[in-house]
């Protein structure tokens, strides 16, 4: 038996959070691909010749 989780919640009320309709099967990807630029380069295993 599981109580509600705080004021207002409801299996059967309106959900509070629209932003989770806004999502679709590429949206993952789509945010890959707007963080790529922000990531650090992968370190390589080769040995670097001077």
């Amino acid at each position: 038996f599981i109580l509600d989780v705080g004021p207002g919640a409801s299996k059967d009320g309106q959900y509070k959070n629209p932003e989770y309709f806004c999502y679709n099967r590429m949206s993952y990807f789509e945010a890959e691909i707007e963080m790529s630029k922000y990531r650090l380069p992968q370190p390589s295993n080769k040995s670097k010749t001077n």
